[in-house]
C-alpha cells in the first residue's frame, strides 16, 4: 500500500466513524483520535523515508525515517492487541 492509499483508508476510517454519530463508549473518542492521529504521522513519516531513500540521503537519515515509522507500527499493533478488551465492557 502506497501512502496515497493510505491517506484514503484514513479519510475512509473517519468518514465512517463521522458516520456513527457519538457514541456512549467511554473513551471512544479519545481512542479513535488518537489511531487518527498516528495514521496521518505514519503517512508522513513514510513519505519521508520514501524522499530520503530516493535523494540517496546518508544512513543516519534513513534509520532515523525507519526508526519512527517502526515505532508507529508497534504503536498500531499493541492497539489492535488491546481492542478486544477495549470493546469487552460494552457487549
Amino acid at each position: 500500500m502506497g501512502t496515497r492509499e493510505l491517506w484514503s483508508e484514513i479519510d475512509s476510517f473517519s468518514w465512517n466513524l463521522d458516520k456513527l454519530g457519538p457514541t456512549e463508549i467511554t473513551g471512544f473518542s479519545d481512542k479513535t483520535s488518537l489511531i487518527k492521529q498516528n495514521a496521518k504521522k505514519l503517512q508522513r513519516e513514510l513519505e519521508r523515508l520514501v524522499s530520503a531513500i530516493n535523494k540517496n540521503a546518508g544512513k543516519d537519515e534513513i534509520e532515523k525515517y525507519e526508526d519512527s515509522s517502526n515505532e508507529l507500527i508497534d504503536w498500531f499493533h499493541e492497539q489492535k492487541i488491546g481492542l478486544k478488551s477495549f470493546f469487552e465492557p460494552c457487549v
